[in-house]
């Protein structure tokens, strides 16, 4: 089984059912947060040098207030949503979780071997439970 194949599996079977459980909506390398007046987003992200031994992720997260974004993607034609991983406007915040939970850019790391995921499963989430949900909930990212 490559990295790839590994990478998505536990996308599939152990993070998008974890985040399912703290109440995110979505799949794949998306994931909402439901509420009235924003998008409360994290995207995960695989970097594109990525290769059958080796894949690195990192993730984002993202809050826009609903109404701004619909002006905003009316006016430049961008999708009914923001994507967690691209970068729009100052209006649109965005931050790396890595640099908000561990003090700088992280990128995990699933490989082609053996080595289970569940450490990184267990990082992520950690993360996610301790910074991202948080700061979500919030409506707020702290500026860089």
């Amino acid at each position: 089984m490559t990295a790839q194949d590994r990478y998505r599996a536990m996308l599939r079977d152990d993070i998008a059912p974890a985040l399912r459980l703290r109440g995110f909506i979505g799949s794949g390398a998306t994931y909402v947060l439901p509420d009235d007046t924003h998008w409360l987003q994290l995207g995960f992200q695989a970097s594109r040098w990525n290769s059958s031994p080796e894949v690195k992720f990192t993730v984002n997260m993202a809050i826009a207030e609903k109404a701004a974004w619909a002006r905003l993607a009316a006016e430049r034609g961008y999708a009914s949503r923001p994507n967690p991983n691209t970068t729009y406007s100052p209006d649109i915040a965005a931050r790396r979780l890595g640099t908000m939970a561990f003090g700088a850019d992280r990128w995990w790391r699933v490989g082609d071997g053996a080595t289970p995921t569940s450490g990184v499963v267990d990082s992520v989430l950690e993360a996610v439970d301790r910074v991202a949900i948080p700061l979500l909930r919030s409506r707020q990212l702290p500026t860089r």
